[in-house]
């Protein structure tokens, strides 16, 4: 039974705290009533501590499991129906937060994680979740192989390159795919179930154009959220002196695209850069308001077919404010804090300042 919080309001993390004890008494129980495809990952993730020179942290383990079991088990599909299970008290205490629930017709996700806490492996595990369970054809309209993966600027962005495609030689402009991240055993077993199967095509952000026709094989598009930018209509002027029309926003460009396919799973990296409160002002940023539009595109060129929409979040800093005035994002189902990371040694000031300190008592012993 879901464990119920009490008194939460937009400056805590209602949907983390009651999920932390379910999901961990239901991973310890063997993740019962997940998929044959998910179960065969899952254990070969987390079940070969002997067998392996790389591993996933705990943390990275939790936040994986952490999603499966709000998309396969709980069967979620919109936040508000995850805080009507989890944090009711939350939305009859809070008008902002209810109507912020509200306004999102999908599921969304966010994971809170500390700089230096392996969000990138999080985010690399769970694609390859969604792309075999759909590849298996497992519970139709919950999985996907198309990805729309998006960064908050150039920096990230050939960061997340590097990850599919392999490092950028600058010498020949060419890059290794052998070293993708993709490439390394942690990911996926050997063989013709799981990694001879394994075709994504990756996608930059000048790769999508006007008229290009979709691939048909599975995609990840990569851009930065300042490509979404949509038409905000011509003035009075520019209609009554014939003004040029500006070529189609990139925003439509990529909705356009996008709303070709029936089902899309968005992971967005460094999410607080684009988050922005509806309370705010009753004003929409880019981002949202391009959500809002590809959300109804897909669902009107659809019709009666359901795919999956599902948004999950990465950050370590996601709230909107600061001080007093701090506010989470409400959809935060993982918290994995600065604290804890430091305990662990997973930062990497930490292994630095352990390092000087075991070198002072060498040298003063």
């Amino acid at each position: 039974m879901a464990k119920k919080i009490h008194n939460n309001l937009l400056n805590e993390l209602p949907l983390a705290e009651a999920l932390k004890g379910e999901v961990k008494a239901w991973a310890d129980q063997g993740w019962q009533g997940v998929t044959q495809t998910t179960y065969e990952l899952l254990a070969y993730w987390f079940n070969r501590a002997g067998e392996t020179d790389e591993k996933f942290h705990d943390c990275q383990r939790r936040a994986v499991e952490t999603i499966i079991y709000c998309h396969e088990i709980l069967g979620i599909e919109t936040l508000k129906q995850a805080f009507e299970k989890f944090a009711p008290e939350a939305l009859a205490a809070s008008a902002a937060l209810t109507d912020e629930v509200e306004s999102l017709p999908f599921a969304k996700y966010c994971l809170k994680m500390a700089t230096g806490t392996g969000k990138t492996w999080v985010l690399a595990a769970l694609l390859v979740w969604q792309y075999f369970n759909a590849l298996n054809n497992e519970r139709s309209g919950k999985y996907s192989t198309h990805f729309l993966l998006v960064v908050p600027g150039h920096e990230v962005l050939n960061r997340l390159l590097d990850m599919f495609l392999g490092k950028h030689d600058p010498k020949t402009g060419n890059r290794d795919k052998s070293k993708s991240d993709f490439e390394r055993p942690l990911f996926m077993p050997e063989g013709e179930r799981f990694r001879n199967r394994f075709h994504l095509q990756v996608l930059e952000p000048a790769d999508i154009r006007s008229n290009l026709t979709p691939p048909d094989e599975p995609f990840v598009y990569i851009t930065n959220w300042q490509q979404f930018r949509l038409n905000e209509g011509s003035n009075l002027w520019d209609q009554l002196t014939g003004a040029d029309v500006e070529e189609q926003p990139r925003g439509e460009i990529i909705a356009d695209f996008m709303s070709e396919y029936p089902d899309l799973i968005i992971f967005n990296d460094e999410a607080h850069h684009v988050h922005g409160a509806k309370t705010a002002k009753g004003e929409e940023l880019v981002w949202r308001k391009f959500l809002t539009v590809l959300y109804n595109r897909m669902a009107e060129k659809r019709g009666g077919e359901k795919g999956v929409f599902l948004q999950i979040d990465f950050s370590a800093t996601p709230f909107y404010g600061s001080g007093e005035k701090k506010e989470y994002f409400p959809h935060i189902v993982y918290d994995f804090t600065l604290v804890q990371a430091m305990g662990e040694l997973l930062v990497k000031q930490i292994f630095l300042e352990e390092r000087q300190s075991f070198a002072g008592t060498r040298k003063t012993g």
